[in-house]
């Protein structure tokens, strides 16, 4: 997910992600400009005016996240899918 990220980020897309703890590579992308958020919870996607939200296949549909995505009808993707279509 990262190397989507930092991609995406040099392309000049506004990228935002979280995590559930800090990390070297989380590190780095917030040096990118990358707003990343600790932990998993609704606040980190309400009301941000996200265009698209790109999930792991570690994202569950029960997760804070991912329902207020699915509830607000805000375009999602697939990591996979997200990658396949813009190499």
């Amino acid at each position: 997910m990262s190397g989507l990220c930092e991609n995406s980020c040099k392309e000049g897309y506004n990228v935002a992600g979280s995590d559930l703890e800090r990390k070297a590579i989380t590190q780095e992308m917030e040096e990118m400009g990358i707003k990343i958020y600790m932990g998993q919870v609704e606040e980190n996607v309400k009301d941000k005016g996200i265009d698209l939200f790109v999930y792991s296949t570690a994202i569950r549909e029960t997760n804070p996240e991912y329902k207020y995505v699915v509830e607000n009808n805000i375009y999602k993707k697939s990591h996979a899918s997200f990658a396949e279509n813009n190499e």
